[in-house]
């Protein structure tokens, strides 16, 4: 049986995280419409929010490098 590879386009919070990383916070929320999820990147100043893996509004913070750095 051969079998063959399907391309999909990627959902955008998996495109954010190939983009930024892992995000240095996840919170979850619930709305009207449904659960949504809040993808903050600090040392990158990037709030992205996401509803059924769909991205619905980003936000632009002033960035924060020393955060989660410890050496």
């Amino acid at each position: 049986a051969k079998s063959q590879a399907e391309e999909e386009d990627l959902p955008d919070w998996l495109l954010r995280v190939t983009e930024y990383g892992d995000p240095e916070e996840i919170k979850e929320s619930k709305d009207a419409v449904g659960p949504n999820l809040i993808y903050q990147y600090y040392s990158e100043g990037k709030v992205f929010y996401f509803r059924n893996g769909e991205q619905y509004r980003e936000e632009t913070l002033p960035s924060m490098p020393a955060f989660g750095m410890s050496k």
